[in-house]
C-alpha cells in the first residue's frame, strides 16, 4: 500500500464539494442556484436520487446559501410519530438573534405515511426561521401532498464520460496520475478504467474506490439493499398479488435469505407499533411471530419471499 501523507485522510470527506460548481454533474445546480436568489424560494426541498450521488453535500451547500445553521436528522432512527412531534415543536420555537436554520432530514420515506402528514405544517406556513430539506432514495414513499410543496431535486448518477471526467478531477486533486509513471503517486490507466467501471456513476463509491486503489485495496461494489417493502406495497396493485411476486422474484434474487426475513419483518413491527385498532393489531402480531419463526433456507429463497410478502399483504 502507498503510504503518502495525502492519502491519510478519507478522500469522500476531503474532497467533498465545498461550492456548488464543485458539485459533480448529478442534479441541475444552475436552476437550483436561480430559486435560491428568489425572495420567495421555498422553504421545503425534496432531494431524491441514488445513495452516494450528492443529496447530502448540496443540502449542506442550501443552507450556506441561505446562510444558515445546520441540524441533521437520520429519520431512520427517528421515525416515531413522537419523534417527528418534538421536531416540529423544534422547529416552531424562535431562534436567538433570528439565526435562520435548516434541518436536514435524511431517508424520510422511513416515517410512516400518516406520520408524513405532520411533516406539511412546516411547509403550510411554518415559521420563517426554518428550512426544511428530505433526502431520499425512495421519494414514491412519501405522500404527495409533502412532494408538491418541496422544491424538487433531481440527482442521477454519472455518464461514462462524466465519470472519467469526475475520477480524473479528483485524481489531480490528491496528487494521483494515471499517465506520468514517475509521479509520486501513479496508477496505471487500466486501473483508472477499473474504478469508473466498479463505481457504476456513482460518486462517492468513485472517490472511495481512488482511495482503494492507492492504498492497494480491492476496489468497492455498488451497495444493493433490498428496496423499502413500505414503498412496495404502496405501490403495487395488490389484486394481482402473485404477478407481484412473479415479477420482483429476479430483483430478489441477489439478497441473502436473512436479509428478506429480516426486511419484511421489520415492516410488520412499524406497522404493528403504529396500528390502533385492536383486532389488526392482533392479527398483524401473529403475522410478526410467524415471520420471525420462519427458517431461511439459501436454496429455498423463492418460498421465503412468497412467506415474507404474503405476510405483508394484510397491511394493505
Amino acid at each position: 500500500p502507498i503510504d503518502q501523507e495525502n492519502l491519510i485522510m478519507d478522500f469522500v470527506e476531503q474532497y467533498r464539494p465545498g461550492t456548488f460548481e464543485q458539485v459533480a454533474p448529478t442534479c441541475p445546480t444552475g436552476p437550483l442556484l436561480t430559486h435560491l436568489q428568489r425572495p420567495d424560494r421555498s422553504h421545503g426541498f425534496l432531494l431524491k436520487g441514488p445513495s452516494g450521488c450528492g443529496k447530502t453535500t448540496v443540502a449542506r451547500l442550501i443552507a450556506g446559501a441561505i446562510g444558515a445553521t445546520i441540524v441533521e436528522m437520520n429519520m431512520a432512527d427517528h421515525n416515531k410519530i413522537g419523534d417527528v412531534r418534538e421536531l416540529i415543536t423544534v422547529m416552531a420555537q424562535p431562534t436567538l438573534f433570528e439565526v435562520h436554520t435548516v434541518y436536514i432530514l435524511d431517508e424520510p420515506q422511513r416515517i410512516q405515511k400518516d406520520t408524513q402528514d405532520l411533516l406539511l405544517k412546516v411547509l403550510e406556513g411554518g415559521p420563517d426561521h426554518a428550512t426544511l430539506i428530505l433526502c431520499t432514495t425512495e421519494p414514491g414513499a412519501l405522500i404527495t401532498p409533502l412532494v408538491n410543496r418541496c422544491y424538487v431535486v433531481p440527482f442521477t448518477t454519472l455518464g461514462h464520460l462524466d465519470a472519467k471526467r469526475f475520477l480524473v478531477k479528483i485524481a489531480t486533486c490528491a496528487g494521483v496520475s494515471f499517465t506520468d509513471p514517475a509521479s509520486t503517486v501513479y496508477l496505471p490507466p487500466e486501473t483508472g478504467k477499473q474504478i469508473v467501471e466498479a463505481s457504476e456513476g456513482i460518486p462517492r463509491l468513485l472517490v472511495r474506490n481512488l482511495q482503494q486503489a492507492c492504498d492497494g485495496m480491492p476496489l468497492q461494489v455498488k451497495e444493493t439493499t433490498l428496496p423499502s417493502l413500505g414503498a412496495f406495497l404502496a405501490q403495487l396493485d395488490h389484486q394481482n398479488w402473485p404477478g407481484v411476486i412473479r415479477a420482483l422474484k429476479p430483483a430478489m434474487a441477489q439478497y441473502e435469505s436473512e436479509v428478506i426475513r429480516q426486511q419484511a419483518a421489520t415492516f410488520l413491527r412499524q406497522r404493528l407499533e403504529s396500528e390502533q385498532h385492536p383486532e389488526k393489531h392482533t392479527r398483524y402480531a401473529a403475522q410478526l411471530r410467524c415471520l420471525s419463526g420462519l427458517i431461511t433456507d439459501p436454496d429455498n429463497r423463492n418460498v421465503l419471499v412468497l412467506k415474507c410478502f404474503d405476510a405483508c399483504e394484510v397491511m394493505v
